[in-house]
């Protein structure tokens, strides 16, 4: 019957939901488990950026106070105007270097910044994915426990009347 078939249907929606439950957990601990392994690769690169960033640093530092002396000497007519543009050239280079190594090191703090919060917020979003199919889950329940307690067959005894109803007369109202 009809009532067979829904109840058969129900109950093939319960076990699918069930499914989809356990699964959103592994893919829900995954997930969790890939941003801390992401996190902690971002942390490593953060740190060799800053040890970068450091050496970087050194290097220009170098490079400036070479170029501030044959600017110099160069003013003082001992250095050549070529070997003054190839010590400006190299400032500038280094420069670079040092900017582009702060550029990295701040993408780096971004990322980092970035994954943090998604791992922050993460856990309440899979709750917020769980929470839908456990209501759908416990409106199946409900639907298939309302399905057995309208559909079970239920034998009443038959009601006849008694003598007594037979007998009595009946009474005009007042």
């Amino acid at each position: 019957p009809v009532s067979e078939k829904l109840l058969k249907e129900l109950e093939e929606k319960r076990k699918r939901t069930q499914g989809i439950i356990e699964r959103l957990h592994t893919l829900h601990s995954n997930a969790l488990h890939t941003l801390d392994v992401s996190i902690t690769h971002a942390k490593k690169e953060q740190v060799e950026l800053q040890d970068i960033t450091r050496i970087t640093r050194s290097q220009y530092e170098v490079t400036l106070t070479h170029f501030e002396n044959t600017q110099s000497l160069y003013h003082d007519g001992h250095v050549s105007h070529i070997a003054y543009q190839e010590q400006n050239l190299r400032k500038l280079a280094s420069e670079e270097q040092l900017k582009r190594a702060i550029q990295n090191q701040n993408t780096a703090n971004n990322k980092i910044s970035s994954l943090t919060q998604e791992r922050a917020s993460l856990p309440m979003q899979q709750r917020n994915e769980l929470a839908n199919y456990q209501n759908a889950l416990s409106d199946l329940n409900q639907q298939i426990v309302t399905h057995h307690n309208t559909h079970e067959e239920t034998i009443y005894a038959p009601q006849g009347l008694s003598l007594i109803h037979i007998s009595e007369p009946t009474r005009p109202e007042r």
